[in-house]
C-alpha cells in the first residue's frame, strides 16, 4: 500500500535521473538471492560505519542491545534487491526519508 502523500511522480523522475528505472531494478533482482543472504552482514557493516560518525552515534545508543536498527537495515537491503521500482517501493523509500526527518537525522545520513 502506498501513501497518497508520497510524491510518486517526483520520485520516479529522480530514479530516472540516476539511471534506476524498471529495467535496472529488474536486473538487480537476478542477484537478489546473493545479496539477501548477506543482509545481516550488510546491517552489521552499516552499524559499524554509522557508529564511527559523531552525528549518528547518539542515535545508535542502546542499539547494540536491541538490534532494532540492524533489523531495519537488513530489511532495507532486502527490499532494495527484491522490490521493483514501482509506486509501492517509492512509497517505502519516501517513508524511510520521513522517518529520518522525524528523528532529526541530518540529510547527509
Amino acid at each position: 500500500m502506498t501513501d497518497l502523500a508520497t510524491p510518486h511522480q517526483r520520485l520516479r523522475f529522480l530514479l530516472e535521473r540516476i539511471g534506476m528505472e524498471r529495467d535496472e531494478a529488474d536486473s538487480l533482482q537476478a542477484f537478489a538471492p546473493l545479496f539477501v543472504a548477506r543482509r545481516t552482514a550488510f546491517a552489521d557493516y552499516f552499524y559499524d560505519f554509522f557508529y564511527t560518525i559523531s552525528e549518528t552515534r547518539p542515535l545508535l545508543a542502546g542499539e547494540s542491545l536491541s538490534g532494532h536498527m540492524r533489523s531495519v537495515w537488513a530489511g532495507w537491503f532486502d527490499a532494495f534487491f527484491t522490490s521493483k521500482a514501482d509506486d509501492e517501493f517509492l512509497g517505502y523509500l519516501w517513508s524511510v526519508g520521513v522517518r529520518h526527518v522525524e528523528v532529526g537525522l541530518d540529510q547527509r545520513f
